[in-house]
């Protein structure tokens, strides 16, 4: 699965009109979890709800570590209250100082790819 990463990268193919015009192919994110401020109460649900452990409370905020998150949207859908999301479809980052790569892997680029593929029970545990 992972070749066509890998081929897209070697080509160059070009298979969107981004970055000149916003993206709006069907499967698009519709943004990414901004975390925030929010009730103790109902972010320790949302905290506990989360598969991955994504998301943490600390001082009243509910944090994001976008490194964890695949996008399930429990956090977004089925809950009183949703989490802030920041309404853009761009996940790329630089990373920080702190977590650099070795000199080894300075020039390389790091690509998740998450294929949840057709679970139906993962389906309506979300709903």
């Amino acid at each position: 699965m992972s070749q066509w990463v890998i081929d897209g990268i070697r080509r160059g193919i070009k298979t969107t009109l981004y970055p000149s015009r916003p993206e709006s192919a069907a499967g698009v994110t519709p943004g990414l979890p901004a975390g925030g401020p929010m009730a103790a109460a109902t972010g320790a649900a949302l905290v506990e709800r989360c598969p991955t452990e994504a998301l943490s409370q600390r001082n009243g905020d509910v944090a994001v570590d976008y490194g964890r998150c695949v996008h399930c949207y429990r956090c977004l859908r089925g809950v009183e209250r949703p989490l802030n999301w920041q309404q853009t479809y761009e996940w790329a980052a630089i990373r920080d100082s702190e977590n650099e790569f070795s000199p080894a892997f300075k020039r390389s680029l790091h690509v998740i790819v998450v294929d949840a593929g057709d679970c139906g029970a993962c389906l309506n545990e979300v709903k």
